[in-house]
């Protein structure tokens, strides 16, 4: 049996990623061949800094390879899967919205978290689409981008100016992800998703399997790591417990800058030690990166928080160990309301 995994990025080393890997390394111990279809060739030292080595294994046991020139490649994609796979498992239904004629509920799963692209469609946001013109390199995608009513311009890392026609590229992914959605098994990870997923569509056939948790790997690295938290916090007070711990990607989309607010408030009241920022981070979101720098000093916070990008899993372990509290900065809510 042959799969085609079907995954954007796997560099940045998220909760998404790390679900893609370990259901990769699931196949594999089923005895399957296993090939990637992705933008961007997998960077195995850094997975490996960010997973472990025994996780990072997978990526050099995938059989080929297919790099994207953009998230909307139909040509491409169509080519890929005429090599003829069993299944086809795309496990980031929530972004990224891969769709072949050849789909179907029989041979194609979608793991979707949250239908976040529908949303984020309907709203047009920029950062959504300014994230694909970067990855995706629309200069080379063939869209109409002679409607200057529509038209959009910015530089993006260096490379010239960019101009498209900005509803034409969102009709192209919102055609993609609705066909995705529709002609594909769908799975998700909690209630709450099945029902946005149902209110999104329409449907009431998304199966709930909750993510994997690799529980002796971490239980092994929380018994056997040594304290690395000295080097991570801002104070040198001996009690280390009364931290607040945010882990997530440094990305617009997280709303770091929520935590940040709240590191404002538990500052002042004195309710807490320190806060601690972690995640990982892609050039493409330096801007933020510093932005968020910023706004730590401009709220006199560089004694509060301490901020840090790229932990190795050891070192990650070990602050949650240490910290009391773990503080989701993004905002979760329904958009049903956006939907239609």
């Amino acid at each position: 049996m042959k799969v085609n995994f079907i995954y954007s990025d796997l560099n940045p080393c998220g909760g998404g990623e790390r679900l893609t890997i370990v259901t990769m390394q699931a196949i594999l111990e089923m005895g399957f061949d296993i090939e990637l279809t992705t933008l961007k060739e997998p960077n195995t030292s850094k997975i490996a800094n960010a997973f472990g080595k025994d996780l990072a294994l997978v990526i050099g046991r995938i059989k080929k390879v297919h790099i994207l020139n953009h998230i909307l490649d139909k040509q491409r994609i169509n080519s890929i899967m005429q090599n003829g796979y069993d299944l086809v498992i795309n496990t980031h239904g929530d972004i990224d919205p891969f769709y072949n004629e050849s789909f179907s509920k029989n041979n194609a799963i979608t793991y979707c978290h949250y239908p976040t692209t529908k949303h984020l469609v309907n709203i047009e946001d920029n950062d959504y689409i300014g994230k694909h013109i970067e990855i995706a390199k629309l200069t080379s995608l063939s869209l109409d981008f002679t409607n200057t009513n529509t038209t959009t311009q910015k530089k993006y890392s260096g490379q010239n100016t960019i101009s498209f026609d900005k509803k034409r590229y969102y009709e192209l992914i919102k055609d993609n992800y609705d066909k995705m959605m529709l002609n594909s098994t769908i799975l998700t990870n909690s209630e709450y998703s099945s029902k946005a997923i149902s209110d999104a569509y329409d449907i009431n056939y998304a199966i709930i399997l909750a993510p994997p948790v690799d529980v002796e790997q971490f239980r092994s690295l929380l018994i056997s790591s040594s304290s690395y938290l000295s080097s991570y916090l801002p104070e040198k007070d001996d009690d280390k417990e009364d931290f607040v711990i945010v882990i997530s990607r440094i990305e617009p989309s997280k709303k770091i800058d929520n935590a940040i607010k709240i590191a404002k408030i538990l500052k002042e009241k004195k309710v807490a030690k320190g806060m601690i920022i972690a995640g990982n981070i892609e050039p493409f979101y330096y801007d933020y990166f510093y932005k968020i720098k910023g706004m730590i000093k401009n709220l006199d916070l560089e004694d509060f928080i301490s901020l840090k990008t790229n932990c190795k899993l050891e070192k990650l372990c070990s602050l949650l160990k240490k910290s009391k509290v773990f503080f989701s900065s993004k905002i979760w809510r329904t958009f049903r309301n956006v939907y239609c």
